[in-house]
């Protein structure tokens, strides 16, 4: 079996997930909880965000404990994804409410659940919202009719304070989900923008 590096594993699992959550995006690189660490894959769709943290067959297994203390606050679950070689290495080293997820470069089975995540009990709705912009915060409590337009000048703490005051765990998640896939969404549309020529745009208004 050949090794699998992470470029290898993130394709691997990307098109699996393309095709078993249609209706889920799967997002390369969040920067979460202020930019404190960056999620090398969340998977966004319509109830919750996933976090999904690669360890190729040349990482240490080890180092996924750095970044868990972080993921753990910010994600509702969380899974590991790796190689068969470090598969005993990550029974043994992280939480047991991640899940496991091993991919193979085989043609029958690419990709294995190995063990289902569970609820991170160290989960924050407060270090969950820090992942998103201050105007992704105002949108969220407009939207919800929480506050006035007026509020506008509050500070990105406190739009947080009042979004945790005002939703459930299972609406902070919801939303912070939604407002993942409306900016990659954005991005996608922008690159789209000043790739194309203004004539095929103008043919498809």
């Amino acid at each position: 079996m050949s090794i699998l590096l992470d470029k290898d594993i993130r394709n691997i699992f990307s098109t699996h997930h393309s095709r078993r959550y249609p209706k889920s995006k799967l997002l390369n690189e969040v920067r979460v909880n202020n930019g404190l660490a960056i999620a090398d894959l969340v998977s966004v769709g319509t109830k919750s965000s996933h976090c999904y943290e690669i360890k190729s067959d040349r990482d240490k297994i080890s180092r996924v404990l750095d970044q868990a203390k972080y993921f753990d606050i910010v994600f509702s679950k969380i899974s590991l994804i790796t190689t068969s070689a470090q598969c005993e290495k990550a029974l043994n080293a992280i939480p047991p409410y991640w899940g496991i997820i091993i991919v193979s470069d085989t043609p029958k089975e690419k990709v294995h659940y190995l063990r289902k995540a569970s609820v991170s009990p160290l989960f924050s709705e407060h270090k969950a919202l820090l992942t998103l912009w201050r105007d992704e915060l105002l949108g969220i409590l407009l939207m919800k009719d929480i506050i006035e337009k007026s509020t506008k000048k509050s500070s990105r703490i406190e739009l947080i304070n009042i979004l945790c005051s005002n939703l459930s765990t299972t609406e902070v998640c919801k939303s912070m989900s939604n407002c993942l896939f409306s900016r990659e969404q954005n991005y996608q549309d922008k690159i789209w923008f000043r790739s194309t020529p203004i004539k095929s745009r103008l043919s498809l208004t």
